[in-house]
């Protein structure tokens, strides 16, 4: 029953938006949207200003103002201001975009790992300002919205292993003093995440996906297995790189050309086919790839003369002078 389940994607992909939804809906906590999280990370600087608190003030204020309610959780400009909210998304936010990731068909992960990253950063940096809290020093953190900045930079580098979202964080940002830190980070990121585990999301998704072995098996497909399984086309033609003759050639393309109804020994009509198989061998006949039966008509006439011409006509070239011909 459970393999049946999660095997069904109708089934699979409406329960995890049921269970996504409602977790949403009662939490409260990530109804505004990634974009607007990321707005309020990088902005809380003027969120703070706008209370009108300074830094001797502002940890008297969230210590009397903290509580477990909706009323803060609905407002994005409140919940953001306290660390436990914040871990509190983090969590959230981490198993919801791995369970929209392992739907058959994928969400975004861009944007879910920028919010990620800015709220990680704005974590980081709250907690350094309580460190630096003990020691009176404290002021040294001037603009707290850099770190959401640099976190969401360098986690989404770290996940998909591109340097250049440096480059589009500058153009969001607009700052150019921001240039030299932000590429630290992503650099740092980027080597440890590749020193951790060299291989980026992407594939990671294209090989739980199974279609790096779809790829590798591209190449292994064998016409001499596909012929077991089906008796229908037992005569099936093909041309073989290394065994076939000129004349050989020349006659199945004859014989597919041919439109007229044949039958064979056993009564069934002769099958005509519209591509050739080329295979490297008679005796391993490894699929290389496909060749439409006009385009093959026109090459071997450019190389071996007209197709209707007697054998002693036909130019003395070898097969292997079409190997340079790929046809798709």
């Amino acid at each position: 029953m459970s393999k049946w389940y999660f095997s069904n994607n109708w089934c699979y992909t409406l329960s995890v938006t049921f269970v996504i939804s409602n977790c949403v809906f009662f939490t409260r906590l990530m109804q505004e949207g990634d974009k607007g999280v990321i707005n309020n990370m990088i902005n809380i600087d003027q969120t703070i200003a706008g209370l009108n608190l300074t830094e001797a003030t502002y940890t008297t204020f969230l210590d009397e103002g903290f509580k477990f309610s909706y009323e803060i959780m609905e407002d994005g400009k409140k919940w953001l201001l306290y660390d436990g909210y914040l871990i509190m998304f983090l969590v959230l936010k981490f198993v919801f975009t791995a369970l929209t990731l392992s739907c058959p068909i994928p969400g975004g992960i861009f944007t879910p790992t920028f919010a990620l990253g800015a709220v990680l950063g704005q974590l980081y940096i709250s907690v350094v300002i309580k460190i630096l809290g003990f020691f009176e020093m404290s002021d040294i953190i001037q603009y707290r919205g850099v770190y959401s900045i640099l976190g969401a930079a360098a986690m989404t580098s770290s996940v998909t292993r591109t340097v250049s979202v440096a480059m589009i964080v500058l153009e969001l940002n607009g700052h150019l003093s921001h240039a030299v830190p932000l590429m630290v980070c992503v650099l740092s990121s980027y080597g440890m995440s590749e020193y951790l585990i060299p291989v980026s999301f992407f594939e990671m998704l294209s090989d739980l996906g199974g279609l790096d072995a779809k790829m590798v098996q591209k190449g292994k497909i064998i016409v001499k297995d596909f012929l077991k399984v089906n008796p229908v086309y037992k005569e099936l033609d093909y041309i073989s790189l290394n065994d076939t003759t000129d004349l050989e050639m020349i006659a199945i393309i004859k014989k597919n050309l041919d439109r007229t109804l044949k039958f064979d020994d056993d009564g069934r009509p002769m099958v005509r086919f519209r591509y050739i198989p080329i295979v490297d061998s008679h005796k391993k006949r490894n699929l290389l790839y496909m060749v439409k039966l006009e385009e093959l008509r026109q090459i071997c006439e450019e190389y071996l003369g007209p197709i209707n011409a007697s054998p002693d006509q036909v130019q003395e070239k070898s097969l292997q002078d079409l190997k340079m011909v790929r046809i798709g």
